[in-house]
């Protein structure tokens, strides 16, 4: 697996982590095959957003038009949100790798409105 599959397991632990807080991550990690610094970039992510929900979700929330909110996002476009501003803000990755991953990720698992929704969302918040 290479950095973007752990961009991808770490966008998937954050789905996960929407839906169930009590997910075991052992189990989620066993199933797949990533080497050590793969799976320790996926866990990143999710332990960073697990120590951070509020001020992750209050930076996305706060470049929604109204009247929609966070709670009007489909599920996967706001783990990829999600997923994407921590991978910029705390992890320090380059943006427009992020935001072409973000957009990469809504093509391969959401709607087909969700690549544009996913990159103008992010492009509105870092283009500024």
């Amino acid at each position: 697996m290479s950095r973007s599959g752990a961009r991808d397991y770490g966008f998937k632990l954050v789905f996960e982590y929407l839906f169930s807080q009590d997910f075991v991550i052992e189990d989620e990690l066993e199933e797949e095959s990533l080497e050590a610094e793969e799976k320790d970039y996926a866990l990143s992510i999710l332990n960073f957003l697990k120590e951070n929900f509020n001020e992750v979700e209050n930076k996305l929330s706060s470049f929604l038009r109204k009247p929609l909110t966070v709670k009007d996002i489909y599920t996967l476009d706001h783990a990829i949100l999600l997923t994407s501003i921590i991978q910029i803000d705390y992890l320090k990755e380059e943006k427009g790798l992020v935001i072409n991953e973000a957009v990469r990720l809504a093509k391969k698992y959401s709607t087909d409105k969700s690549p544009s929704f996913i990159n103008g969302i992010l492009s509105s918040i870092y283009n500024k």
